[in-house]
Parts: structure tokens; C-alpha cells; sequence
């Protein structure tokens, strides 16, 4: 708006001055207006910015049209330092034609530049003083009360939205039962289970033990009689499906260790009608996580359809089909894909996989539930400028967000103090001001590297950037290594009470 704003000034002014015709002042508007929203979206932000972006386009469109200017003028810009840049030229021996079109593009850079950052400037004055308006009319911050964590308004949301939890240590399962889950919502998975873990999901009744190994399905038997309980299982199976997602996410390869080989099925199958306390639900299985192929699911549906007939030819009944989870979401574009595509996903189940009548098909989509509801915000300590690179040294690190170190995954990160206009200084900054960085955290170790080579709205030390898509493996894999204190979690509500 203001690089039209300033294309309709400035050449109204020429119509009025020079006789430039009318329609040159529309055409250098809606000049504006493109170059505006393209520096809005993004595209030619990290090149120039949006303010110069407006100017440029601005000016190249009213340069473009030096031979109306040549007519109007007899080969002059009206302006005595563009005549001065003409002149220069012409004796370097440029063109006439060309040192005209330089000498109009300088003068109406001059011109645009001046007045976007005049308006610029008027711009952040008044938004300042809004701000500034609507903080005093919100009134003092008031006390909040700490004891009720984000992670249990998210439990609540997740009761209420009748989900169940999949679980993977005797943590988790007293956690959510903690929090108010039933426990016939509750699954426990993983490939190396704790006695005291089974004797605690087997004495709060939950739904069923997704059992990886015979030696496994063996102690929950033993454990189960011990305590005069009734173990529901379903037996997860190693499908050997690839995935095309990060070689340490993916389980579901003969040379994973989750799961039991397919060719073993049958047996671990009727050890179940053997052993005591045990009863067998159905299959399990999962072949790994932030898969966005949806031909991977499809792979997997056809092999369980494959196991089914094979149980079916002996007369084995299976009531649950888990498929697992694993549907990713975009890390690299959060804004644009908030929700992953769930339609695709559970079409690819309706139109491959064969149920049989009376099964349940299970789904555990966690991270693609829970993923893009979080993110880790963060404060610029200092930005380094080194020889080779510029580092920006944030004070959350891997000890706060492992994904990066640990898989070489990939966050947005958004400096938000320049997003929200928070901050003084850029009074007479172009907003769209980009550099390249490495975004690093403070832990001795170089690994703890958020992301390399991105880039940013020019940043400084006390910015808050935001690092997206942290909802899922963020908080829950924090530790305190370097004796660093854990991240603490806020929901939306307790921040907007404040």
C-alpha cells in the first residue's frame, strides 16, 4: 500500500507539473500493489526488502517510460541531478537513450525513497501509539495461577475429544492417569518393558499391552497371574515396509528391533491361548514416523491384508487392527498446513485395507495431532559475526529441543519481535531487512544447532524468535544436561491472561 501510495502521489503531482498522462500515475499504482504484496508473501523479501522492494518496482515502471519523458522534456529528467547523471554518462560515452533511463531511475528513486520512509516512519508512530493505547486499556497484569501446566489443559482436550493414549513407559501411564485418563483408553507399547511398568498398567486395568517379543508376552503372563489380572494383548508385528522418512524414525524393517517377524506370527500367536492370563486382541503395527508418502501406508495396508488371509486360512479371529501413526506435517510451512492431511490419510485405510465385520481399526497419530499446537520461544543472546558466518545465539538449545541435534530435523524459526513490530529501533529500518544465519543454542556441544544458512529479518540481541512445530518431541524429550533448568510449557489462555 504505501509503494502504491507513493507511485500515486508522486506521478499525480508529474501529471499536474509535466502533463504526464493520466494513465502512468495506474500503472506505477498497481506497480505498487504487486510489489507490495510480493514482499508481503515472501517473494522478494529476502532480496530486497519491502520497502525498497516498492520503491525499486515504483521507480523502474516510472524510468520505463523515458520516452514519453524524452518528448515531454527534449531528453531531460526536469531534475538537475538526474541531468548531472545524464551528462556524466553521456561523456563516459553511454547511449543517450540508456543514460536518460539511468538518470529518470536515479531521480525517481530519490523521490520514492524519501517518502517511504517518511511514511514508514508515520506508520510505526502510529502503531506504537495503538499499542501503547490498548495495553493501558487492558489494565494491570494480573497473578496466574502455575498449577494447572498446558500439558493438562491439553489432556483435557484430548478427553474431551473422546482420543485414546498411547503410551511407552510406566511414566507415561502414571501421568495420564494422573491427569484424568480412564484406563481403558490407555495402550502400552515398547519394545522394552519394565516389571514394576506391567504390574502398574496391569493393576490400573488399561486397555491392552502392545506386546514386541515371545520373552515379553511371557513375563506380562507370568506378572498378569502373579497379580490375578487379565492381560489384553495385541501383538506387534514387523511388517518389513519401508518408510521415506529419517533412518532413525523408521521401525518397521526386518533390521529394526520393534516388533515380531512375520514369519513368527502364528507361533507367538498360539502361545497365547497357552499361556495363562492372556488374551489375545490383535495386530500392531507401525513402520515409523513424519511419513508424508502416503504410498507407505499403502505398502502397509496390502501387507496386512496379506496377514489377515493368512490368519483367516487357520481360523484365527483378530478383533484390533492398529496400523500405528506416523502421518507427518509440514516443518517447513506450519502457517500454510496447520493440520496435516488426514483426508488422504484415512482414505488410504477405506480403500486398501480389508476389515473383516466386527474389527476395530486403531490409529495413533500423535504427533500429527499435537505437533503444530506448540513452539519453542527463545531469546537472542548475541549474534555473533564471524569471519565465514553470522551466528545467532539464542539461549534455548538441544537441551530444549533434541529433534535438530538428534535426527538433523529441520523447524521453521520466525523472528517474532521483528513480526510483531515490537521493537524501537526499526523506527527507520526497511521491515523486510534480511541476513543469513546459523541459529545455535548455548550448549557445549556442536551439535546444538537449530538450523544453518536460514534466513531472517535482520536480528539483534533480545529478539524472541519462535521455533515452530514444536508440539510434539519438544518438552516431553527435554533434559538437564549442563544442569540447565527444563523448558516450562504455556497454554494460549494463560497467555493471553497475562
Amino acid at each position: 500500500w504505501c509503494a502504491a501510495i507513493v507511485g500515486a502521489t508522486t506521478n499525480i503531482l508529474g501529471y499536474i507539473l509535466y502533463g504526464i498522462p493520466w494513465w502512468y500515475a495506474l500503472v506505477s499504482i498497481m506497480i505498487g500493489l504487486i510489489a507490495g504484496f510480493a514482499a508481503k508473501k515472501k517473494w522478494l523479501d529476502h532480496l530486497l526488502g519491502t520497502l525498497t522492494t516498492g520503491a525499486i518496482m515504483a521507480a523502474a515502471i516510472a524510468a520505463a517510460a523515458y520516452p514519453i519523458n524524452l518528448i515531454l522534456n527534449g531528453g531531460s529528467t526536469g531534475n538537475n541531478w538526474g541531468d548531472a547523471v545524464i551528462g556524466f554518462l553521456g561523456e563516459a560515452g553511454i547511449p543517450s537513450w540508456t543514460s536518460l533511463f539511468i538518470g529518470e531511475l536515479y531521480v525517481e528513486l530519490i523521490d520514492k525513497v524519501i517518502i517511504l520512509i517518511v511514511l514508514h516512519v508515520i506508520i510505526r508512530i502510529v502503531k506504537l501509539i495503538c499499542r501503547k493505547l490498548k495495553k493501558d486499556e487492558a489494565g494491570p497484569e494480573e497473578e496466574t495461577d502455575g498449577s494447572v501446566s498446558a500439558a493438562v489443559k491439553a489432556t483435557a482436550l484430548l478427553l474431551a475429544a473422546g482420543l485414546g493414549i498411547d503410551c511407552v513407559s510406566g511414566g507415561e501411564i502414571q501421568t495420564v492417569l494422573d491427569a484424568g485418563f480412564p484406563a481403558s483408553q490407555i495402550v502400552f507399547a515398547g519394545v522394552g518393558k519394565a516389571d514394576w511398568e506391567i504390574r502398574l498398567a496391569l493393576d490400573a486395568g488399561i486397555f491392552c499391552f502392545n506386546v514386541e517379543s515371545k520373552e515379553e508376552l511371557e513375563v506380562i503372563s507370568q506378572l498378569a497371574q502373579e497379580s490375578g489380572k487379565e492381560a489384553r494383548v495385541c501383538l506387534r508385528i514387523n511388517p518389513d515396509v519401508g518408510a521415506h522418512t529419517h533412518s532413525h524414525i523408521t521401525t518397521g524393517r526386518a533390521e529394526n528391533k520393534f516388533g515380531i517377524a512375520m514369519q513368527d506370527m502364528e507361533h507367538v500367536i498360539g502361545l497365547c491361548a497357552l499361556l495363562p492370563n492372556i488374551e489375545f486382541l490383535g495386530l500392531h503395527l507401525h513402520i515409523g514416523s513424519q511419513i508424508l508418502d502416503m504410498a507407505d501406508f499403502i505398502a502397509l495396508a496390502h501387507r496386512t491384508n496379506e496377514l489377515q488371509d493368512r490368519l483367516e486360512r487357520q481360523g484365527i479371529a483378530v478383533k484390533v487392527i492398529n496400523v500405528g501413526g506416523g502421518l507427518g506435517i509440514d516443518y517447513d510451512n506450519p502457517n500454510a498446513h496447520p493440520v496435516p492431511d488426514f483426508h488422504a490419510y484415512f482414505a488410504v485405510w477405506a480403500d486398501h485395507l480389508v476389515l473383516r465385520p466386527g474389527q476395530e481399526l486403531h490409529c495413533e497419530l500423535g504427533r500429527s495431532i499435537v505437533a503444530q499446537c506448540g513452539s519453542l520461544i527463545t531469546r537472542v543472546l548475541y549474534v555473533k559475526e564471524g569471519h565465514e558466518r553470522k551466528f545467532v545465539i539464542a539461549d534455548a538449545g538441544m537441551t530444549d529441543l533434541i529433534r535438530p541435534a538428534l535426527y538433523g530435523a529441520r523447524h521453521k524459526i520466525e523472528n517474532i519481535s521483528v513480526t510483531e513490530n515490537l521493537r524501537l529501533t526499526d523506527w527507520l529500518f526497511p521491515v523486510g531487512q534480511t541476513a543469513l544465519y546459523d541459529v545455535v543454542g548455548p550448549i557445549c556441544e556442536s551439535s546444538d544447532t537449530f538450523a544453518t544458512d536460514i534466513v531472517l529479518p535482520f536480528t539483534r540481541r533480545g529478539d524472541l524468535l519462535a521455533i515452530r512445530s514444536a508440539g510434539a518431541y519438544g518438552e516431553t524429550m527435554a533434559s538437564c544436561y549442563n544442569c540447565r533448568p527444563l523448558p516450562h510449557g504455556y497454554s494460549i489462555d494463560e497467555l493471553s491472561e497475562k
